[in-house]
């Protein structure tokens, strides 16, 4: 089975999202690695079928789908093409970061959900994903 990602095929196996298909392809984008794989990061999307920003780890593979990466030094148009109305089913969330996602140093509160529930303070760096203890470590 083949979907074509920047005019190549792709070959996938039975279950793949896309982005799982592109990784194993050997596709990698500028923009940073999966984080998640639950679409929350942004640095995966894609044109899909015309339709620009769509997380490609949540897209099925599925023969015919046309894939075109964002541009790296750009972005993309936010609708490429008309997209049919969809219903979809109602779902809540406990909590929902909306973000302006800032290139560079920042500061971020994490909870350690599956160990030992306590919440803690980091600098990440959103572009290398560094993690430093305290301000002598950001230089890099």
């Amino acid at each position: 089975m083949r979907f074509v990602c920047n005019g190549a095929p792709v070959l996938f196996r039975q279950g793949d999202s896309v982005l799982t298909a592109l990784l194993r392809h050997g596709v990698h984008s500028g923009r940073g690695g999966c984080l998640c794989l639950a679409g929350d990061c942004p640095h995966r999307l894609a044109t899909v079928d015309g339709v620009s920003y769509t997380r490609t780890c949540q897209t099925p593979a599925r023969a015919g789908l046309v894939v075109q990466q964002h541009p790296a030094d750009s972005l993309p148009p936010l609708e490429s093409s008309p997209v049919e109305a969809s219903v979809t089913e109602a779902r809540s969330v406990d909590l929902a970061f909306i973000t302006s996602n800032l290139e560079g140093w920042t500061t971020e509160r994490w909870s350690h959900s599956f160990g030992c529930r306590r919440w803690m303070t980091i600098r990440r760096n959103t572009i290398t994903h560094r993690i430093a203890s305290n301000a002598e470590e950001e230089t890099g």
